[in-house]
């Protein structure tokens, strides 16, 4: 993308800018499309909303998106392009304006985290006896039972276990 290759420049590359960030993503847009010609990216007096104040945002050789987060970061808006290059900023929704089905608009869903390696409950036997387990009763009230057993004939006393 465009936007993440190219620093903002407005005189320096280093400055303060304090604005309504409607104007700031004006400039950005505007500063990309004077490097790069084509007019690649656009907006207009409909796609981009007021947000009411000025923000002051230090740049110091940002990227142009870089910029853009730090817009996000400092307002309740947020800010996408469509398929023609035309950037809207927008007030975040305070609920949730569209559902998703799956198999339908998502193919495929990642979790983060593995539920099937949780252990909540674990085991030793080494050469001569069985270890005390070790227990996490919250994880246990939460995920329920997860034992794992573990049969350590190398080991041969609870010193070296």
């Amino acid at each position: 993308m465009l936007l993440t290759h190219l620093y903002f420049y407005n005189a320096g590359y280093t400055f303060t800018v304090t604005d309504e960030p409607k104007n700031i993503i004006e400039d950005i847009i505007d500063y990309v499309n004077s490097i790069y010609t084509g007019s690649w990216l656009t907006y207009d007096g409909a796609s981009l909303d007021t947000y009411g104040s000025n923000i002051s945002l230090d740049i110091a050789y940002t990227k142009c998106n870089d910029v853009l987060k730090d817009i996000v970061k400092s307002t309740n808006y947020y800010f996408v392009f469509d398929g023609t290059g035309k950037l809207f900023f927008r007030e975040k929704p305070t609920t949730a304006t569209l559902s998703l089905t799956f198999e339908k608009d998502i193919d495929e869903i990642t979790l983060e985290e593995d539920y099937e390696k949780i252990i909540n409950k674990y085991i030793l036997t080494y050469k001569t006896a069985t270890l005390a387990p070790v227990i996490d009763a919250t994880s246990q009230t939460a995920n329920g039972l997860r034992e794992l057993y573990e049969q350590r004939t190398q080991i041969a006393d609870a010193t070296t276990a």
